[in-house]
């Protein structure tokens, strides 16, 4: 099994809200994987086995409008949708909430756009969104927002947002898609749970 993690490659863009995929792959990795990254020329991988499944994540280092690319040339491993799980930022979901499905559209976001086209049109792949809206959002355009970076206060919800989305992460695998909406969807990280 495949998990995407989107993201921006660049210093400039490490910390940015639009790199929440990015992040959580880093996070879950240093906290519970500890396996060594290695690097194509178009994305970072690493390894790890869950349950005895094997488990490879992946950073595209393509740009977010390009995410597609590779998922395309690693379709010639006989990759199906249904082999892969993406996770991102929603900015149309509050921070400290994640939403997990099945398939469906790509909601705007460029990302999965384009590895919907890679997988020409079919959109059933499983996903973690991660919701990035806060306050700021309202006041400024979406582009300008999912570009910044995180608040300090933002910032120090991450780790448990992580931790949640690892947990949804996990359940799919091991008891598949619809167990870990029903067990994860409603679930919010607030500042309260610090």
């Amino acid at each position: 099994m495949y998990i995407f993690g989107l993201g921006n490659p660049g210093l400039e863009y490490g910390e940015t809200r639009h790199n929440v995929g990015f992040l959580f792959l880093d996070y879950i990795n240093s906290r519970y994987l500890k396996a060594p990254e290695k690097h194509e020329p178009e994305y970072v991988w690493f390894q790890s086995r869950l349950k005895g499944e094997l488990l490879m994540f992946i950073k595209p280092q393509t740009y977010m409008n390009l995410s597609g690319r590779v998922v395309w040339s690693l379709k010639k491993e006989h990759m199906t949708p249904r082999d892969i799980i993406v996770v991102y930022d929603d900015a149309a979901l509050p921070l400290g909430k994640i939403r997990i499905r099945p398939g469906g559209s790509s909601g705007g976001h460029n990302g999965i756009t384009s590895i919907i086209n890679a997988f020409n049109g079919d959109n059933g792949f499983a996903r973690i969104r991660i919701g990035i809206a806060g306050a700021q959002g309202e006041r400024e355009p979406l582009r300008d927002y999912v570009l910044d970076t995180f608040t300090r206060e933002e910032e120090a919800l991450l780790p448990d947002i992580f931790d949640l989305a690892w947990k949804g992460l996990v359940t799919i695998v091991n008891e598949g898609v619809e167990t870990a909406m029903s067990r994860f969807n409603g679930r919010i990280i607030t500042c309260q749970d610090q």
